[in-house]
């Protein structure tokens, strides 16, 4: 997919290095230089002060060197002196904390076209990374739900400190709204956001059958032409259309791909996402007389479907229970 035009400010001068794992220029997919910009238009470098006019960050063209600096510098501040908090969990659980790194997020905002008319929302937001980068960088209306307490509170400090930085630097936000402390089932708030979406991300990758079962109650209604961005597949292996032919995942084109290493934070080791387009009619690739309807989880998961990027082809094979190589 084509990558959207740019919806982050004009910065003059892009002398920024992160220092930690959370946010690095070079992380996940390797290919995004440190003056490389949203537009892939060179930032100029005659200067060492980092200069950002008040402008509106639907408009122009920010470096990505210096989003992910941003985002660095306000994780850093608010949530990692505090990341012992994150690890009050059930192990194996819904409630297991998992991130995204940004450079792995860059490239599937991309692939989703989002951008600043577009709406994001992210069920299951941790400490709002993914919902703040998403605003920060392609300037959409972005929102998150979380219902852990200690994920929530640090998200909430996170994302106040975000909006200072951003004041000061005078850059200009879209809406951002977290729905902390909450679950996103059956809750009528998120359910109007969750409808009204363009773009979601759903970190499913320890998500247990029955939490499986509430997000497609949870998306029945979105729109066509509306993206699922996920760590396993929203359409069960051996779905059929028979099932249930008025349900969203008769009409969930779902797609496969890459990530490399280091693009999460719970393996270093590369895996697999999904991408799945809500259609206006359903998909015949559900129907039991199609050939590829047979096909069992681990014949699946080394089934690659390539968009044509010669970085996502040729892989080994994958671990049908972790989704690593």
């Amino acid at each position: 997919m084509d990558a959207p035009a740019s919806a982050s400010p004009t910065v003059a001068g892009n002398d920024n290095n992160t220092s930690n794992g959370h946010n690095s220029t070079t992380e996940a997919n390797g290919n995004i230089a440190n003056n490389e910009s949203v537009k892939h238009e060179d930032a100029p470098s005659d200067s060492k002060t980092l200069s950002i006019l008040p402008q509106n960050i639907h408009q122009t063209g920010l470096p990505r060197a210096v989003v992910y600096e941003i985002l660095n510098q306000c994780y850093t501040r608010t949530v990692l002196p505090r990341a012992n908090k994150l690890r009050d969990y059930k192990p194996f659980s819904n409630m297991v904390y998992g991130e995204l790194m940004p450079s792995f997020l860059t490239q599937v905002y991309r692939d989703c076209g989002l951008n600043k008319e577009k709406s994001f929302i992210d069920l299951g937001s941790g400490v709002g990374n993914c919902t703040i980068q998403a605003a920060l960088e392609f300037g959409c209306e972005s929102y998150g739900v979380e219902l852990a307490k200690n994920a929530s509170i640090l998200a909430d400090a996170q994302l106040e400190e975000f909006q200072k930085r951003c004041a000061l630097l005078g850059l200009k936000l879209p809406k951002i709204k977290l729905f902390g402390q909450q679950s996103f089932v059956d809750n009528p708030a998120v359910q109007e956001v969750v409808t009204n979406a363009d773009v979601l991300l759903i970190n499913n990758y320890l998500f247990d059958a029955s939490l499986n079962l509430k997000i497609v109650e949870l998306i029945q209604d979105l729109k066509p032409g509306s993206k699922i961005i996920s760590l396993k597949p929203v359409v069960p292996p051996s779905y059929d259309l028979a099932w249930d032919p008025l349900s969203i995942l008769a009409r969930l084109d779902e797609k496969k791909y890459i990530y490399r290493e280091n693009s999460v934070s719970w393996t270093s080791n590369g895996g697999y996402y999904y991408i799945s387009e809500v259609k206006e009619e359903f998909c015949d690739r559900y129907t039991t007389s199609n050939p590829r309807h047979s096909r069992t989880r681990r014949s699946a998961a080394n089934d690659l479907q390539s968009d044509g990027d010669s970085t996502r082809e040729h892989t080994p094979s994958m671990n049908a229970f972790t989704n690593n190589f």
